[in-house]
């Protein structure tokens, strides 16, 4: 899907484009992968990825995280906008879950470079 994406982008004037979980059933090297084209198509347009991928979050220029929850029996979604230091958590997150290793920040650090 990420390759008619990539043709259909190059071949119009699309201003934006938005990938929603197109990384969804892969991961490691493919992810990386996906990582680097977005990167790439990236360069020509707006794009606005949503992934749960560290391989793919990772090569963002801007990062942002969305956080959904209930008040008063209504689901409520913030977005925020992160920093440099605020990505590394979060990159190492993706890759460690709820405690952060000194590990995970090590391969969040490489996969931000």
């Amino acid at each position: 899907m990420l390759a008619v994406k990539k043709i259909m982008a190059e071949n119009t004037q699309l201003p934006t484009l938005i990938l929603d979980e197109i990384d969804t059933g892969v991961s490691g090297k493919v992810a990386e992968e996906i990582g680097n084209v977005m990167r790439e198509m990236a360069q020509h347009l707006q794009l606005i990825v949503i992934s749960h991928l560290a391989q793919v979050a990772a090569k963002g220029d801007r990062n942002y995280k969305v956080i959904k929850e209930e008040i008063d029996g209504k689901t409520q979604s913030n977005i925020i906008a992160l920093s440099e230091a605020e990505k590394l958590q979060e990159i190492a997150q993706l890759l460690s879950g709820s405690k952060i290793t000194d590990a995970a920040l090590q391969q969040a650090k490489e996969l931000m470079n």
